[in-house]
């Protein structure tokens, strides 16, 4: 019976290797919450839209795909809204394994069919500023609820324990 495995020549317990780190609480609730709070949603009829049509016929799936990178960015940020600098395009080039001058060409492009907008330098999208709105809604909806049964609740052992 083989219970570890062989590293530099010596045999190592399994049970004493590093515990992977977990990405998800073991908590449901707290799970939950970071499922709101990290999560992108990446509709499936985006296809339909003619402005992504017009990109992928221009720059296939790698426009398709640098947007959706950029959105996710644009997502993620407190602002949600991109400075575009040299060193920032050089960043994002690099993060999607493409080349600067293509993706400030692609970026631009974007920009001008209406997919993004700019304020001065900075970077916006229309599309990411609603799926914000959404999240805020829906996470102000959750704790209206939560605070409205936490009133009830607290009101049903006030009468029951008074009685």
């Amino acid at each position: 019976m083989h219970t570890g495995s062989r590293q530099n020549g010596r045999t190592r317990n399994m049970n004493s290797w590093p515990k992977p780190t977990r990405y998800w609480p073991t908590n449901w609730r707290r799970r939950n919450a970071l499922i709101s709070l990290y999560y992108f949603r990446h509709l499936p009829n985006e296809m339909d839209n003619p402005k992504i049509k017009k990109l992928i016929n221009k720059y296939g799936m790698t426009g398709y795909g640098f947007y959706w990178f950029m959105c996710e960015q644009l997502y993620f940020t407190s602002t949600h809204q991109l400075t575009l600098t040299n060193l920032r395009m050089r960043h994002l080039a690099v993060s999607a394994n493409i080349r600067r001058r293509k993706a400030r060409r692609m970026l631009d492009w974007m920009i001008n069919i209406g997919l993004f907008g700019m304020r001065g330098q900075q970077v916006y999208s229309q599309r990411v500023d609603e799926e914000v709105k959404e999240v805020v809604t829906a996470l102000e909806r959750k704790k209206e609820s939560a605070r409205k049964a936490g009133l009830a609740s607290a009101a049903k052992r006030r009468a029951g324990g008074a009685a």
